[in-house]
């Protein structure tokens, strides 16, 4: 499911934005110029076999063609949903 992402001017108004823009910078990217604009969302769904019972989503945030943020969620019933940088494995126990 693609959409659009309204962004706070600052970006960091919102909960919401300031988590994305929190685990978009912890990967080198960073939208907070993009404030006050909005901005085309691609959502994809993560599928692998070995984290069955996960659903993991990864969000990429677009401007001018290029990636500008991104991040994951995740919702499974043994940790807490929640966003999350692309570097980090949430899903898996330590």
């Amino acid at each position: 499911m693609d959409g659009n992402l309204e962004l706070a001017k600052p970006v960091t108004r919102l909960l919401s934005t300031r988590m994305y823009l929190q685990t978009s910078k912890a990967i080198g990217l960073d939208f907070s110029s993009y404030a006050g604009q909005t901005l085309p969302l691609r959502n994809y769904r993560v599928s692998n076999e070995a984290e069955r019972g996960h659903d993991l989503r990864a969000h990429l945030l677009l401007a001018d063609k290029k990636i500008v943020g991104a991040w994951l969620t995740v919702f499974a019933e043994e940790i807490a949903p929640g966003i999350y940088a692309l570097n980090v494995l949430p899903h898996k126990r330590n």
